[in-house]
C-alpha cells in the first residue's frame, strides 16, 4: 500500500472548475510505513479554507471504529478559483509527528447537492419490477435508483410494529449543525393515508402528530421518488457519541397500515463559524479497550510472502466470507520530511457477494475471491483461535 508522508507542512494545488462544488475523499490506511511508528502521527488537513482535521489520529479513529482503513469525505463549497489547495500539517505537539495520505479523490458534483435552502431493526424491502421509479421533479443525481427501488420497513404485523421504533444508530462530532436527508419512495402502496409515521432525530421530533410523514400524500404517485431534508444542532453532552434516527407508526389518522418504510439516509455535517469541520479524535469503547487489553502482543517477520486468512460478516440475511491470500513486498525507504512509502505488511481484501468468483484488482495487486464453507473457515482458523487474532476489520475479527 502506498502512502505519501509529510514530515513537515506540505500543500497540494489540484486543478478544479471555479464556482462549482467538489466532492473530496481522503483515503486513510494506518500501518507503519518507512519505519515510522504510526501511533505518532497527528495532523490537521485544510482545503479551500475550511479545516477539515485537526490534530487528526488515523490508527485511534480507525481501532475505535474497527475499521481497516478510513475514507473521509467532504463536500466542498464553491470557490472563485480554479486550483484546490489541500494542506497537511503535522502536530507540532506530537513528539516525531508525521501526516500522510495513502490517495486523494476530487469529484465534480453535478448540480448542487444540497439544493437551494448503523444498527437496525427492520426487514428489507425490494420493489416489483412492474413497478418503474419515476425521478419527475427529482434529479436523477439525487440518488442512484437502486436507493429508491429498495427499503427497510417494520414488517406486516400492524399490531407489533405500534410497540416498536424503526432505528438507526450513527456517531456524529457534537458542536456542529448537520443536515439529515432522508430519501423516500413509496413502490407498495398507491393511495394517501394507507400508511403515515413519524420521525424522530436525536430525541426530538422532526416530523409527527398530525403532519405525519405520508409518501404518497407528498408524491402524488407510487415510485415516484423524493428527499426531506432536516437540519438539527448536535450539542455536547453525555451520550452524544451514540446518537440515533426513530420512525415510528402513526395512528392519529387511523391509517390503513401502521407501518414504517426508509429509502436512504444522508447526513451531512455543515462547518462552525470558524470554516472548522474537524471534531476530536474517538474514544475507545470500554469493550474494546478490555478486548484489546487482553490479547497477547504477537510479533510477525515481514517476509512479503502471503498470509491466508479467513473473515466473515453479515450482509443482510446472507453470511459471507473469503480466504484473502496475498503476495507483496516492496523495498523500505528512508524517511524523509516528504516522502512516498509502502508497507509490506498484507492488505485487507474483501469478496464481492453477488459473486461466487469475482476478479478485483487492489492497490496494484490482482486477487481472486470466493464463498468459504464454515468447514473450512474453521480449518484456516484453527477452529477460530483467538490467540491467532491479529485485528479487528469491517468484517470481524481477522486471523493468522
Amino acid at each position: 500500500m502506498g502512502a505519501r508522508i509529510f514530515g513537515s507542512e506540505a500543500t497540494y494545488n489540484l486543478p478544479i472548475k471555479p464556482q462549482t462544488r467538489h466532492f473530496l475523499r481522503l483515503y486513510f490506511y494506518p500501518s507503519d510505513y518507512a519505519g515510522l511508528n504510526i501511533s505518532n502521527s497527528y495532523f490537521s488537513v485544510m482545503a479551500a479554507g475550511v479545516t477539515l482535521l485537526n490534530n487528526f489520529s488515523a490508527p485511534i479513529t480507525a481501532q475505535a471504529l474497527t475499521f481497516a482503513y478510513l475514507v473521509k469525505e467532504y463536500s466542498l463549497a464553491a470557490i472563485d478559483s480554479d486550483t484546490l489547495n489541500i494542506t497537511f500539517k503535522p502536530s507540532d505537539k506530537a513528539v516525531d509527528g508525521f501526516a500522510f495520505v495513502n490517495g486523494i479523490e476530487v469529484i465534480l458534483i453535478p448540480g448542487d447537492l444540497l439544493g437551494s435552502g448503523s444498527t437496525t431493526v427492520g426487514v428489507n424491502m425490494v420493489a416489483n419490477k412492474s413497478v418503474p421509479i419515476k425521478y419527475a421533479d427529482l434529479p436523477e443525481n439525487a440518488a442512484p435508483v437502486d436507493v429508491y427501488k429498495t427499503a427497510r420497513g417494520m414488517g406486516p404485523d400492524s399490531a407489533m410494529n405500534l410497540k416498536l421504533n424503526l432505528i438507526w444508530m450513527f456517531q456524529v462530532d457534537a458542536n456542529f449543525p448537520y443536515i439529515f436527508r432522508f430519501h423516500f419512495c413509496e413502490f407498495e402502496l398507491t393511495r394517501s393515508n394507507q400508511k403515515g409515521f413519524n420521525i424522530y432525530i436525536i430525541n426530538q421530533t422532526a416530523q409527527g402528530g398530525m403532519q405525519a410523514a405520508d409518501i404518497i400524500a407528498c408524491t402524488g404517485q407510487i415510485g415516484k421518488p423524493t428527499c426531506k431534508d432536516y437540519m438539527i444542532l448536535v450539542n455536547d453532552r453525555q451520550g452524544d457519541e451514540n446518537n440515533q434516527v426513530d420512525f415510528n407508526p402513526s395512528n392519529l389518522h387511523k391509517p390503513e397500515f401502521y407501518h414504517a418504510t426508509l429509502n436512504g439516509l444522508e447526513i451531512f455535517q455543515i462547518s462552525d463559524q470558524s470554516n472548522n469541520l474537524a471534531g476530536p479524535n474517538p474514544e475507545l469503547s470500554a469493550m474494546l479497550t478490555k478486548d484489546l487489553a487482553e490479547d497477547k502482543p504477537k510479533t510477525f517477520q515481514s517476509s512479503g510472502v502471503g498470509i491466508e486468512g479467513a473473515a466473515g460478516g453479515a450482509a443482510g440475511f446472507c453470511v459471507v466470507a473469503a480466504v484473502c491470500i496475498a503476495v507483496y513486498q516492496k523495498k523500505r525507504r528512508v524517511p524523509n520530511d516528504n516522502v512516498e512509502s509502502h508497507t509490506s505488511s498484507w492488505l485487507p481484501l474483501y469478496t464481492n457477494s453477488h459473486s461466487s468468483a469475482s476478479k478485483s484488482t487492489i492497490s496494484g495487486m490482482s486477487t481472486t475471491s470466493g464463498h468459504l464453507s464454515t468447514l473450512a473457515q474453521g480449518k484456516a482458523t484453527k477452529n477460530f483461535n483467538q490467540s491467532d487474532v491479529i485485528g479487528i476489520g469491517s468484517f470481524g475479527k481477522e486471523y493468522v
